[in-house]
């Protein structure tokens, strides 16, 4: 019943009451009950409107809760990507360093071999033209320190290789994949390790595999590899820092005298080519037999060798680079 209806019978009832005719008694309850059944029903669209507008309210709780987890979960992404989008511009600026570094130690060492054949070629012209001993000695001094440049260079540009040997070949291999779970699960290393470059190179070796040459980017990183090396006393694997064709040769001529001399437990530090016995620069071309090197300390004190460089702070000993 609408509003215009109820108020109709409302006006009718009152003018039944006002005439007082008792006859008309059964026809003003008749709107009394019209009214009460309008005004009951008008209360029960009412409390339904109520059930509908708290089932709104709830709804619309539940989005404002959604939208506020959304809202949270936007912001983490969005300080995910700034995060990672800096570590890959850290990255990218690290891989331009070391390719400009690379570039700039090849083309000294060019230059340097540039110098070399030049000289090469001058000595032998001075050599056909000139008799003279002392031009070809200088000659040859100059030639011979221009390949300890090429040597250096070649040496510093490995100084942040590992040559890892025994690693398993197989088929289409993720080579720095493979790298990361070896010195997880056998040097047992397992926070992230920075590589600039991992491959295969030369023959065969260890477990009939060829090895594999990691570049550090942190030398931190490769000393705390070196550092764990130990772990691998009795297995099949190896690892060490790579050096040139010529400082290999050199330190192999010096593991005899290194051995022997550690046995006698002595304080013994190979670095590069050079090792160190006590504190003193051993020179492999002296042709004294090893054991003048092995005098008392009061011999030592009455015969003085000639003054020799000491060894480095952060020197590495052996057992730490070769198992």
């Amino acid at each position: 019943m609408s509003f215009a209806e109820t108020t109709k019978i409302l006006a009718e009832s009152r003018k039944v009451i006002e005439d007082g005719n008792e006859n008309n008694t059964a026809t003003l309850l008749t709107l009394i009950l019209s009214v009460v059944t309008s005004v009951e029903h008008s209360i029960k669209k009412i409390e339904s409107g109520m059930e509908s507008i708290e089932k709104i309210k709830t709804t619309v709780t539940l989005l404002s809760a959604d939208l506020r987890t959304h809202t949270k979960n936007l912001k983490d992404l969005e300080e995910k990507s700034n995060t990672l989008e800096t570590s890959v511009q850290a990255m990218s600026d690290m891989y331009d360093q070391c390719k400009t570094e690379y570039k700039t130690s090849s083309n000294q060492i060019s230059a340097l071999n540039k110098k070399v054949d030049y000289l090469e070629k001058k000595l032998e012209q001075s050599q056909k033209s000139i008799g003279q001993s002392s031009t070809k000695q200088v000659q040859d001094d100059e030639i011979i320190e221009l390949k300890d440049k090429i040597l250096d260079l070649q040496c510093r540009s490995m100084k942040n290789n590992l040559i890892f040997t025994g690693l398993c070949h197989s088929k289409f291999e993720n080579c720095e994949n493979k790298l990361r779970g070896f010195i997880r699960q056998e040097l047992e290393i397992n926070h992230f390790i920075e590589f600039g470059n991992v491959h295969r190179f030369g023959k065969p070796g260890l477990n009939g595999a060829r090895p594999i040459v990691a570049r550090f980017i942190y030398h931190s990183d490769l000393q705390f590899v070196l550092n764990n090396a130990n772990k691998l006393r009795g297995a099949p694997f190896g690892i060490s820092e790579q050096f040139p064709a010529e400082i290999v040769k050199r330190r192999k001529k010096l593991f005899p005298i290194m051995k022997e001399a550690k046995q006698q437990q002595r304080d013994v530090v190979l670095v590069r080519d050079r090792l160190y016995i006590d504190g003193q620069l051993y020179n492999i071309q002296e042709d004294d037999d090893f054991e003048r090197h092995m005098e008392s300390d009061s011999a030592v004190n009455q015969a003085p060798p000639s003054p020799l460089r000491s060894p480095p702070n952060n020197r590495i000993t052996p057992d730490k680079k070769t198992n």
